[in-house]
């Protein structure tokens, strides 16, 4: 007969006397973890640290560096899937961690989704903070909403690689009040 890891607790196949007195006594704690398992004391601490609603730590103990950021992707997605409402209005920016997550979503209310940040298109990633907007409202069933930045000064100040310039503190002409 065999057990299947969650059910460790209550599997009739036993260690022997030694072991169960063991365990009984406390000196002995089975545990069988799972990779992406959500570590629920040290996220309760990490909320409590920090002031938080909602936290979670994903306990990744042999994952490979590759598999990393699909399995945080999911605990993310899932974590998302279960706090947001109907009421709510959901913010992306761009980073590795949020485009795993956004793959990751299944399912969420029909909620806006908004853009945070500039699109910065880059050769190594498939997508942009405009492209995981549109993939999470589509799986939302909202609208998508971009943030189109306006230009800040009305005449273009040429470019100056950082640290060349002694006055780099000092605001340029344009921008001046």
């Amino acid at each position: 007969m065999s057990c299947r890891p969650y059910e460790a607790s209550t599997c009739p196949i036993s260690g022997g006397p030694p072991l169960e007195a063991a365990r009984a006594n406390g000196l002995v704690r089975i545990e069988i973890p799972s990779a992406g398992a959500i570590d629920v004391e040290l996220s309760g601490r990490l909320q409590d640290a920090y002031g938080l609603r909602h936290a979670i730590v994903v306990d990744t103990p042999h994952v490979q560096p590759d598999s990393l950021l699909p399995e945080l992707g999911e605990a993310a997605a899932e974590l998302l899937s279960e706090i947001t409402s109907a009421d709510d209005v959901l913010g992306l920016a761009w980073s590795r961690a949020i485009s795993a997550m956004t793959n990751a979503l299944t399912a969420l209310p029909a909620i806006p989704v908004v853009q945070l940040t500039g699109a910065l298109a880059r050769l190594d990633m498939a997508d942009t903070s405009v492209d995981l907007v549109r993939q999470a409202a589509r799986k939302s069933g909202g609208p998508a909403h971009f943030f189109y930045p306006r230009r800040s000064c009305q005449t273009p100040v040429p470019p100056v690689p950082y640290g060349s310039n002694p006055k780099s503190r000092v605001r340029s002409p344009a921008s001046a009040p």
